[in-house]
């Protein structure tokens, strides 16, 4: 723990009632700010936000501006990590207020990053660069290289909401240069956090999970309860990628407990909305459901209309691997709706790639080349090779549904494709190919790649392949 500075303790004074202390009461602020930061590092948030909410009080009773505008940024950013976004803003703009009414050195760029943070949170990608980039100025003309990072790091997760990864790696790239040269641990692991994440998105899966298992070790090292929660969704997700569900499954479960003992509800609208996509995967539909309605229930309890986005993704998923394709249209162009107005690109071009797949089980052609036309140019734009392969058999198989295609034709088109997809992605064209063709090699070839993953017991779909694999194949070798 670092000691206090006794020349910046702050302690304020104000007239009391009673006769002791000369008519003057004391009230320890800098120690009580200090013990709030403490405690939400450490996950003890209800006894944090009471601290806050003391230091406010003292301040407003003391009218010290500069004081409440520190204060009521502090309670607001607390408020905001538990979820409670609503309640933030009023705190932020508060301090604004006071901010700019009355000279408070640093704190207007502390506040201006945490209300574009709230924005960012909120799907308000326009205003949270703004508050940003107004931000980022007054740090970088104080000479503030600890807020400078901080900024950077936010404006990067923000460009990586929105797809343009190239931006966001330029600012976690910025922001973990200064990190380093200050050897500030804390930030270092925010940054992990940051930079695995972009390399997620960009499909470079061996650097992403390098740059987790860094920010896990700099979490547990710290006592950071709170980025160790993220860290370990971020390593379940890898697991996820990898198909180790099983280790995903433990990580995702430790992620979910450590956001229900902090009360940080955004991370538990994450955490139980990957939960319930998981467990969909080998047929559980009925609790991924219900698990993905908790999460949508978070989501528009904080006016999270990203979260929000993802859940009806998420759902027309699961409806769609039930079967249940008009109710799975309904989901996804629920999400297509909120991914376009927030320009998510990367779930937006996900979402336009499953309604293409409906349409196309629903038998409707035009529709199925629409949507199908409309990811491929995302997709495009993304540089997502994963998507563009797997964008390339759904056209085959769209070709092949209209009657435009021979068997012959189709298999030319697809058999190339196998070869330069991810495994999970392989066995599913390997499986297509044999279903189209008949032809043993295939059926061989995709049995081989199913058995080859961690856990394919897992997956429903592996299961049903497998049995049709081996019963077909046994009656005719």
């Amino acid at each position: 723990m670092s000691k206090f500075n006794l020349k910046k303790l702050i302690i304020i004074k104000f007239p009391s009632a009673p006769a002791e202390n000369n008519g003057t009461s004391y009230y320890p602020y800098t120690l009580q700010a200090n013990r709030a930061d403490l405690l939400r590092k450490i996950g003890k948030w209800n006894e944090g936000e009471e601290a806050c909410l003391c230091n406010l009080a003292a301040a407003r009773k003391a009218k010290n501006y500069r004081l409440i505008a520190e204060s009521a940024n502090e309670l607001g950013f607390l408020l905001m990590q538990r979820g409670k976004l609503q309640e933030s803003l009023p705190l932020f703009q508060e301090s604004l207020d006071l901010c700019d009414n009355a000279y408070t050195g640093k704190q207007r760029h502390i506040t201006l990053c945490n209300t574009g943070t709230l924005y960012r949170n909120l799907g308000n990608y326009v205003k949270a660069g703004e508050y940003y980039l107004q931000a980022l100025a007054q740090a970088e003309n104080f000479g503030d290289n600890n807020w400078v990072s901080i900024i950077q790091g936010n404006l990067g997760l923000m460009y990586w909401y929105m797809g343009e990864h190239q931006k966001a790696m330029e600012c976690s790239a910025l922001k973990m240069k200064i990190d380093i040269e200050a050897n500030d641990q804390q930030l270092i692991c925010t940054g992990y956090a940051n930079l695995g994440s972009i390399h997620f998105s960009m499909g470079n899966y061996v650097l992403a999970e390098n740059c987790y298992h860094k920010q896990t070790a700099i979490a547990r090292q710290i006592g950071d309860k709170y980025s160790l929660r993220v860290a370990m969704n971020n390593l379940a997700g890898i697991y996820d990628n990898r198909e180790d569900y099983d280790r995903a499954l433990e990580c995702y479960s430790q992620s979910l407990g450590i956001a229900r003992e902090l009360g940080n509800k955004s991370g538990e609208r994450v955490v139980t909305n990957n939960i319930a996509l998981l467990i969909s995967y080998r047929g559980d539909f009925d609790q991924a459901l219900d698990l993905a309605e908790q999460s949508l229930k978070l989501a528009c309890q904080m006016g999270d209309r990203r979260g929000e986005g993802i859940v009806h993704y998420t759902m027309g998923n699961i409806y769609k691997d039930r079967r249940e394709y008009l109710r799975s249209q309904e989901e996804y162009l629920t999400a297509q709706e909120i991914f376009e107005g927030l320009s998510v690109k990367e779930y937006l071009c996900e979402s336009l790639n499953s309604l293409a797949q409906v349409m196309l089980e629903q038998k409707d052609i035009k529709q199925a080349r629409k949507y199908s036309r409309q990811a491929r140019q995302l997709a495009e734009l993304l540089n997502r090779q994963e998507y563009l392969a797997g964008l390339d058999k759904l056209d085959a198989d769209i070709g092949l549904e209209a009657g435009e295609f021979t068997t012959e034709e189709y298999e030319a088109l697809v058999e190339p494709l196998a070869a330069k997809a991810s495994a999970k992605i392989q066995a599913e064209i390997l499986f297509r190919l044999y279903r189209v063709t008949g032809k043993h090699q295939y059926g061989k070839a995709a049995r081989e790649v199913i058995l080859s993953r961690p856990n394919w017991q897992f997956r429903l779909d592996y299961r049903e392949w497998m049995k049709i694999l081996d019963a077909q194949m046994t009656e005719n070798p």
